[in-house]
């Protein structure tokens, strides 16, 4: 996981794990400032998080 500066702009690297548990990476570029990018990457990595908790729910649950 990363921010990274591009030139002008900033990008950010992330890699998670998906709800089969395979690793993946996502780029995001073209952030104006690095508070952008960080901002960015802190809601990407939330949204993962929860949306493997509520697969899990379903899998352990039914």
């Amino acid at each position: 996981m990363g921010v990274y500066k591009e030139g002008k702009n900033w990008k950010v690297q992330v890699y998670y794990k998906d709800w089969q548990g395979n690793r993946k990476r996502k780029q995001k570029r073209g952030f104006r400032t690095k508070g952008e990018a960080k901002e960015w990457e802190r809601d990407f990595l939330q949204q993962q998080s929860q949306g493997v908790d509520i697969i899990q729910h379903f899998i352990t649950n039914f």
